[in-house]
Order: structure tokens, then sequence, then C-alpha cells
């Protein structure tokens, strides 16, 4: 989150395999932040948006993006070209010690701090343990909220808590398989025989997607037309 562009910083951490997605107002950045928390291992944000900025008005805004980044588990890193602006002790109390831009030393110890983030973020390793998963689900056009919910449900099997109640993915779960089940239906794997009025039945597309003869429908995975 920067009005400026940094793209020194950027093209040595994308060399590390950092992309960054921008933003040069902190509202949409805090708004990125709350809308997709999980897509996002760390923000970076200056700690002055233009040069009109009051103090007072920094520090309103630190505030907003450190209580967004705690609620998400979202690290923030100050980066900025004004390291004096506020004592250390006001930046410790609101975001912790702040990276200085232009200074080499510091630049390389963020770009450490990122990576080591990257590396412990729980959402970034079952990403790349479930890679093969989530490329389908990109291949294949699923919608990021189906995607949201098959990590949740991979993050509850992995890490499960004791509070964890399966109930509460049932609707979840029905409304991904519903639409994995309608984008084959678009590649030409599921027949439109199983959306009889674009009403999807799941439970004959699963015995058809299976390899099974599906009871009420008839119609045998893997040969056009062949009724049992």
């Amino acid at each position: 989150v920067d009005d400026k562009p940094l793209e020194y910083f950027e093209s040595v951490c994308n060399v590390a395999g950092i992309s960054f997605e921008k933003r040069t107002r902190r509202e949409d950045g805090i708004n990125e932040m709350k809308l997709n928390a999980d897509k996002y291992d760390c923000v970076i944000l200056d700690v002055r948006m233009n040069e009109e900025e009051t103090k007072e008005e920094c520090i309103q805004g630190l505030k907003e993006i450190r209580d967004v980044s705690q609620q998400n588990n979202i690290p923030a890193f100050i980066f900025t070209g004004q390291p004096d602006f506020f004592s250390d002790a006001e930046f410790a109390l609101y975001m912790g010690k702040p990276f200085t831009k232009g200074d080499p030393f510091s630049e390389e110890e963020l770009r450490q701090k990122i990576l080591e983030v990257h590396e412990n973020k729980t959402e970034t390793k079952l990403r790349e343990q479930y890679q093969d998963v989530f490329a389908s689900t990109e291949k294949l056009g699923i919608n990021p909220v189906c995607d949201r919910i098959i990590l949740s449900i991979i993050r509850n099997i992995h890490y499960p808590s004791d509070d964890f109640d399966p109930m509460v993915y049932y609707t979840s779960i029905r409304r991904l398989i519903e639409h994995i089940f309608r984008v084959f239906n678009k590649k030409g794997i599921l027949p439109n025989e199983f959306l009889p009025k674009n009403e999807l039945n799941i439970d004959q597309s699963f015995w058809y997607l299976s390899g099974g003869t599906p009871e009420y429908i008839h119609f045998r995975y893997g040969k056009e037309k062949d009724y049992s």
C-alpha cells in the first residue's frame, strides 16, 4: 500500500519469487485485506500516503491497518522513506520497527522478513502441498469463493480444532460440488441430461462421473447415448 512505485525493490523481490498486489490508497488496501485475506502473506505500507497527510491522519491510518492485519492474521510492515516521521516508541506502538526505502541493508532485511513469513504461512504451505488441486480449480475456472471453501476444509483437516463442526461445511461443500459439476457440464464432461431445466442432479451426476450407471437417468459415462 503505497502512493509511489517501488520498482527496484519489487524487481529484487520478484527474483526471489515474491509478487505484489499494489494499492495506492490506504482505504483500498484495507478493503482488499478484508475481502481477500487468504491470498496474501503480508502487507507492506508507507507510513504517509501523501504529502498533505497530517501526523494524526497517519496514526489513524496505521491503527486501522494494524487492526485489520491482526484480525486476519496478516503481518504488516512499514516501508518508508521517512523513518524519522515517528519516534521509535511510536513506531513500536502502531506497527513495529520501520524498514527504510533506499537503504540496501534495510531493504534486504525486509525481503528476508517477507520470505520468512511466506515460509511460515499456513495457507501458503497448504496451497503448495495441494498445488495440483488449486491448479485444477484455476484451470477449470472455479469461483474464488469455492477456492476459499476448499482451502478452509483442507486447513481444518490438517489443523483440527476442538470446536470443529463438520456440519458447518455441509452447505458450502454442496455448493462447491454443484459449481464443479456445472463447470464439467460447460466443458462437455457432464451431459445436459443431468441438468434438466438447469437443475443439477448431484447424486446422479456423481454416479455418472465415477463410471457407474445412474439409477434414474440410465446414462453411462464414456459412451454417448448408451442406455442400460
